[in-house]
């Protein structure tokens, strides 16, 4: 069996190999010192200012829009009242058409029952009128056949004015036929 020296076989006395191990690890802590971390540390500097941007800007639009939505609700708050009012207006516009169809209606109806009454009465006028001539010249013509001989003119007239006069009274009380008495 061979046997090295027992110096070679520890790991603890340096060597040649443990310089170069350590010159390396030094060498990588300088350029990552000098150069890596400093980049590093830039880009996650510039990360957090994005980050913080970002945010702040979110706060912003997010009050804006708690500031847009509040406008809103309050454009259409008042897009309801107005509403509320217009419909409101509208019914008492249309109340008040109403009131004046139903007015216009009564004074029309008002009207055309004056008319036909002053035309009933006209009508009756005129019926009493005729009534009361044809009665007085039936009346003469019973009293003649009754009597059996002519009247004179002046007292036929009398005869005449008379039955009208009776019938003109009993018709406006409402009698409907009138009485003869010669």
């Amino acid at each position: 069996m061979l046997s090295l020296p027992m110096v070679a076989s520890n790991f603890l006395v340096p060597n040649g190999t443990i310089i170069v191990e350590v010159s390396a690890f030094i060498l990588t802590l300088l350029v990552l010192a000098i150069w890596v971390i400093p980049w590093v540390d830039k880009q996650i500097k510039d990360r957090q200012d994005l980050i913080r941007t970002s945010l702040d800007d979110a706060s912003k639009a997010k009050k804006e829009a708690e500031e847009i939505r509040r406008q809103r609700d309050q454009i259409i708050s008042e897009a309801r009242e107005k509403a509320r009012e217009l419909v409101a207006q509208a019914n008492r516009v249309a109340d008040q058409l109403r009131v004046d169809a139903e007015q216009r209606g009564q004074a029309e109806f008002d009207r055309l029952v004056e008319a036909a009454k002053s035309e009933i009465a006209k009508d009756r006028s005129m019926a009493v009128e005729e009534l009361s001539a044809k009665m007085g010249e039936l009346a003469m013509s019973l009293a003649a056949r009754v009597v059996a001989r002519e009247m004179d003119p002046e007292r036929h007239r009398d005869l005449i004015e008379e039955s009208v006069a009776a019938f003109r009274a009993s018709a406006s009380t409402g009698a409907g036929t009138p009485s003869t008495s010669v």
